[in-house]
């Protein structure tokens, strides 16, 4: 749908079905493309496998430029990378970054208007006034629906299911080892992306580091001394605003 669009030189808003709007983003988004982003993202958290630019692919607002219809073409290019990283936000961040080293003009959108789900959890202290939100980072259907109204972002006459359907089971997809990369990986990144194919290693590189430090990161935010210190991250954050 966003190729069909491309190619009738529009520009596209692409977001997940549980963003939810409390303000119009829509002249802000057309604001800054007029001043040359070509992308506009959210920023996804510190989820380190999505590092260098943290992208979130839930809320997107693409320029049609020849820049952008080039992306995006090498994006659906690509598909078959989402089964390798088992995530289509992964290799979408792998080409932005690329992209954005040869000249693609990406701005990642300011937290306290756009609020990504890693801000509701963790003892992390949300925006007071977001425009809109992203009710990401749940691990199951049950716990956004929770978050939805803990927030006040339920607007439906009827209350959140209390059981909430359970997804349709789909088989994992199998990924190659860590420390193995999948046949023609090194190939793909050298010979189809010109001069930027040293970036893609290296991101790939960087991608297999991504459950060592996810890992890290979770045990983090499930001690007990993160915990304990949440409401001084909040008594500071306050302070940061107010200053």
């Amino acid at each position: 749908m966003i190729e069909q669009a491309l190619a009738c030189h529009v520009d596209v808003l692409f977001q997940d079905v549980d963003v939810v709007w409390r303000h119009d983003p829509v002249p802000e988004l057309q604001a800054l493309a007029a001043q040359g982003a070509d992308i506009q993202v959210m920023y996804d958290g510190p989820n380190s496998r999505f590092q260098p630019l943290y992208a979130n692919s839930g809320f997107m607002y693409l320029r049609n430029t020849s820049r952008v219809r080039d992306f995006w073409a090498e994006v659906c290019a690509n598909h078959e990378w989402v089964g390798y990283y088992r995530s289509q936000q992964e290799p979408l961040n792998v080409l932005l970054a690329a992209h954005a080293h040869r000249g693609l003009d990406v701005r990642v959108l300011d937290e306290d208007r756009f609020a990504n789900g890693h801000l509701y959890c963790g003892g992390r202290t949300p925006p007071d006034d977001p425009w809109v939100i992203h009710v990401s980072w749940t691990p199951d259907l049950a716990t956004k629906l929770e978050r939805y109204e803990a927030n006040n972002l339920w607007f439906l006459d009827e209350p959140a299911p209390r059981e909430p359907v359970t997804p349709r089971a789909v088989a994992p997809v199998t990924a190659p080892p860590p420390n193995e990369p999948v046949a023609g990986e090194h190939e793909l990144a050298a010979g189809q992306h010109g001069d930027s194919g040293e970036v893609l290693r290296r991101l790939v590189e960087i991608g297999r580091e991504r459950d060592q430090l996810a890992a890290r990161l979770t045990a983090m935010e499930r001690s007990a001394s993160w915990r304990a210190t949440a409401p001084l991250r909040r008594i500071s954050a306050a302070l940061r605003r107010q200053r």
